[in-house]
C-alpha cells in the first residue's frame, strides 16, 4: 500500500560522488540536507559558472538570490565533467561568503587594518611602488601571483609587474594528502595553474625560493 526509497541491506552510500544522486532522482524523493528547506527553487536565479576547488574547471550553475548563494549544481558538458561534480565541488559555496570573506578596501596602519575607499587605496600602492623603485631601483620589488587568479588578474598583476620591472612568479599550492581520483577530482587543488602557465609566470617551489632568496 505504499512506497518507500532506501539503500540495499548493508549498502551505504558514501562517496566523494554521494551527492549526485540528488540530481538524478526522477521523483525528487532523495535531497540535500544542506539545501532542504532553505529557498523555493523557482525563487532563485541561475548563474552559469565553473567550479574553483581544483583544476579540472567542472561546469556549473549557480543558484542565488539578492547576493546569497544557496547552492551549486552541475552544467552538462561532456568535454569536462558529463552531467557530474564531487562532492567538496558542490559544497564549496560555503567559502565563498559569510565572515571570512573581505567586503570592503582595508589599508595596513600601524597597529590594525582601517577602512578606505578604492581612490585612496590605490594611491596609497602606486605611491609606495614608486617609492621603492625610486629609492631601490626596478629590481626591488617581486610580485607573487595564486592560481586562484582568475586569467584577468593574472595578466594585470603581469602588467604591474611589467611597469615596475619586479619579478612576477605564480603561487600554486595544494594539502599534502591531496589525491587525485583520475575522474574528476585532481591532485591540484587550483582552478588556474594552468592560466599561469599559459602566460609565462613560473610556478614551480624554486621559482618562488628565488625570489624570496633576494628579500633582506
Amino acid at each position: 500500500d505504499h512506497s518507500r526509497i532506501e539503500l540495499a541491506p548493508g549498502k551505504t552510500l558514501d562517496n566523494p560522488y554521494s551527492m549526485n544522486v540528488v540530481d538524478i532522482c526522477p521523483v525528487g524523493a532523495l535531497t540535500s540536507r544542506d539545501f532542504r528547506f532553505q529557498a523555493r527553487v523557482w525563487y532563485l536565479e541561475r548563474t552559469n559558472s565553473v567550479c574553483g576547488g581544483c583544476a579540472t574547471g567542472c561546469n556549473i550553475e549557480i543558484y542565488h538570490r539578492e547576493g546569497k548563494i544557496f547552492r551549486f549544481q552541475p552544467r552538462a558538458n561532456m568535454d569536462v565533467n558529463a552531467y557530474w561534480m564531487c562532492d567538496a565541488g558542490r559544497l564549496s559555496w560555503r567559502g565563498l561568503q559569510g565572515e571570512g570573506r573581505l567586503f570592503e578596501v582595508l589599508v595596513r596602519g600601524e597597529r590594525e587594518f582601517a577602512p578606505a575607499e578604492w581612490s585612496g587605496a590605490v594611491a596609497s600602492v602606486s605611491g609606495r611602488l614608486r617609492e621603492i623603485v625610486a629609492t631601490h631601483g626596478p629590481g626591488a620589488i617581486g610580485v607573487v601571483v595564486s592560481a586562484q587568479a582568475s586569467n584577468e588578474e593574472i595578466s594585470l598583476a603581469r602588467r604591474l609587474g611589467g611597469a615596475v620591472g619586479a619579478t612576477v612568479v605564480g603561487a600554486s599550492w595544494s594539502p599534502a594528502d591531496r589525491a587525485d581520483d583520475g575522474f574528476l577530482v585532481r591532485a591540484d587543488r587550483n582552478p588556474n595553474t594552468q592560466g599561469l602557465r599559459l602566460q609565462g609566470v613560473g610556478v614551480e617551489t624554486a621559482d618562488i625560493e628565488r625570489m624570496f632568496a633576494g628579500v633582506e
